[in-house]
């Protein structure tokens, strides 16, 4: 069985760590961070397709029309009922200051049947739901204290724990691994430009919580 030696080649991984959030933190700076609408706020139209149709050729064209930062994607559901049937939803997110007008709402749909999208129009399952800037400022600020107060928790568990086992400078390690995950996946975010949503706050916290249990177990 082949054996790696960490420990022996650790200032190679070192430096890539290193080298990984220095980029992160230059695209950071660059690009900044992408609010969905849970925390930003903004309009969220979910409108059935006849077939399925190009998600992101339909969010350029929405950005291009609304000259406003749009997340689409597809979606099938299938109906539990008897018979069920299957739907095709087109799922736009417009995260912005102000939710959409209804005559921006039209202009969305309007825009999707002229260049060629089969969007059913008077489809029963067409939804339109709008959040509130201040609705999402309080849900990140929600989120985010979550976060805080959990890792400040884990943070002085960590350091008591460790500090009666292996003494202080384990402690400081363990925290500082803790904190290395938590920033490339915060890394990953930003260079991808994904959204952050309340998806982002339970992935963070689900990397908290196996990183803890790497570092304590293994």
């Amino acid at each position: 069985m082949t054996k790696f030696d960490f420990v022996k080649n650790r200032k190679i991984f070192f430096t890539i760590s290193i080298v990984i959030l220095l980029v992160f933190l230059a695209l950071f700076f660059v690009n900044g961070v992408v609010l969905d609408i849970t925390f930003r706020g903004g309009t969220r139209m979910s409108l059935e397709c006849e077939q399925m149709v190009d998600a992101n050729l339909a969010g350029v064209l929405l950005e291009q029309t609304l000259n406003k930062k749009a997340s689409t994607s597809v979606m099938e559901t299938v109906s539990g009922s008897q018979g069920a049937t299957k739907s095709i939803m087109l799922r736009i997110d417009v995260a912005s200051d102000t939710p959409l007008t209804p005559d921006e709402e039209q202009l969305v749909k309007n825009t999707l049947v002229n260049e060629g999208f089969p969007v059913i129009l008077d489809s029963p399952n067409n939804e339109v739901a709008s959040i509130e800037p201040s609705i999402g400022r309080e849900t990140l600020r929600k989120g985010l204290l979550a976060v805080l107060i959990s890792s400040v928790l884990i943070l002085i568990y960590l350091a008591w724990r460790f500090s009666i086992m292996s003494g202080i400078s384990a402690a400081v390690c363990a925290i500082i691994a803790l904190l290395h995950d938590c920033a490339i996946m915060l890394g990953v975010y930003v260079a991808f430009r994904i959204p952050f949503n309340d998806v982002f706050i339970a992935a963070i916290l689900t990397i908290i919580g196996y990183s803890i249990n790497d570092t304590i177990i293994i």
